[in-house]
């Protein structure tokens, strides 16, 4: 049976892709034949919007202000990612609106409708609406979504976009989440009960992702401190500091040397690129420590059981870490400023475990009994 994910565009956010190749994997051993609908990284617009975009884009950039990047620059930077994408996930041609979707839907004749995982439900994310299948809305068509994340504790939808999606997800067959807060925000706001699932990477054992790294020949890592930053600070920066003077570690870093912003990918395109899929999961395979803001970078760390501390990203949505790490009875592995830095504390990894290999046995039944 075909089945069609949504989920956000794949580029070059290492979790994103990760956790769509990983629920495609789990799919394909349930014996099902799974698609992503593929998210083009810009919708379509009328003739209007990209004459309004473009006029902006040249003034934020004179102006020397944080632009977003084009499509084209998108494809540059991601080209390290891309045959990763090509050779382990099914997609479809590049989705660029509702019309997109629906047609790929019908071609590829899928009988059910997966929505996740991922931020695929925050209410200021691109696609937010098709996450909801609103293109499918009078479709005789499963619908189901896993591990959906609403990012956040608090309800973000507008009354408008309340009223829009509460009919659409109505429609579900199954609805389960990511994150504890998300329950009830669902119960209270769409009038849905959902389920608490694991991200679709906690479904895959870490020998599974060694030998994607095996098969891609991938060298060590110099180092033993892996810093995952998405959005770097001075504060971040000085916890840093402390951890490597403290632990004796030398650091490495698995990212460009710049941000992936229209000014500095329009000046040093080349040194904006991503490393490949499978130097990120080297990078956590070899670490002896490992401190990040992502909530990616925080998952493989548990799946490799590799000691960690974890920045929360309050902007990219904090209630996705905690709920996690309260799962797993590792809430102390937050570092707000220096004073809560612990580096004796250890992990109890035989706790982990157990608890993952439940959560995970709870997750796939979901999707087993959802799906038949």
């Amino acid at each position: 049976m075909k089945i069609g994910i949504m989920t956000h565009f794949l580029h070059f956010g290492y979790g994103g892709v990760l956790q769509n190749f990983a629920l495609q994997k789990v799919l394909k051993s349930l014996g099902y034949d799974p698609i992503t609908l593929r998210v083009a990284p810009i919708r379509k617009k009328s003739y209007y919007k990209v004459l309004r975009d473009g006029l902006s884009r040249i003034i934020h950039y004179l102006l020397r202000r944080d632009v977003g990047i084009t499509m084209k620059q998108d494809i540059y930077v991601s080209r390290n990612i891309e045959p990763f994408i090509q050779e382990y996930i099914k997609t479809t041609a590049y989705c660029a609106s509702k019309k997109d979707f629906r047609i790929a839907v019908e071609q590829e004749q899928c009988k059910v409708l997966i929505a996740g995982s991922d931020q695929i439900w925050r209410a200021s994310y691109d696609y937010v609406e098709e996450c909801y299948f609103d293109f499918a809305a009078d479709m005789n068509i499963k619908r189901i979504a896993y591990a959906a994340s609403l990012a956040v504790d608090n309800w973000e939808y507008t009354s408008k976009q309340t009223r829009y999606i509460r009919p659409l997800v109505k429609k579900f067959d199954a609805v389960s989440v990511r994150e504890l807060s998300a329950i009830d925000l669902c119960k209270n706001y769409l009038g849905v009960d959902a389920e608490l699932v694991l991200d679709p990477t906690l479904l895959l054992e870490k020998e599974e992702y060694i030998q994607l790294v095996k098969y891609a020949n991938e060298k060590i890592n110099e180092g033993e401190l892996f810093t995952y930053i998405l959005d770097k600070t001075k504060h971040k920066e000085s916890i840093i500091e402390e951890i490597a003077r403290n632990t004796g570690f030398r650091r490495y870093e698995c990212m460009p040397k710049y941000k992936t912003k229209y000014a500095e990918v329009k000046r040093y395109a080349e040194e904006c690129v991503y490393p490949s899929i499978t130097k990120w999961i080297r990078s956590i395979m070899d670490a002896k420590l490992i401190v990040t803001d992502s909530f990616h970078g925080m998952v493989f760390s548990i799946i490799f059981n590799k000691p960690f501390f974890v920045l929360i990203n309050i902007d990219r949505g904090s209630a996705r870490f905690t709920s996690l790490l309260k799962l797993f009875n590792l809430e102390d592995r937050i570092i707000y400023d220096i004073n809560s830095l612990n580096l004796k504390k250890t992990i109890d990894w035989d706790y982990v475990n157990t608890m993952k290999r439940v959560w995970k046995e709870k997750s796939i039944k979901f999707l087993s009994t959802a799906l038949n």
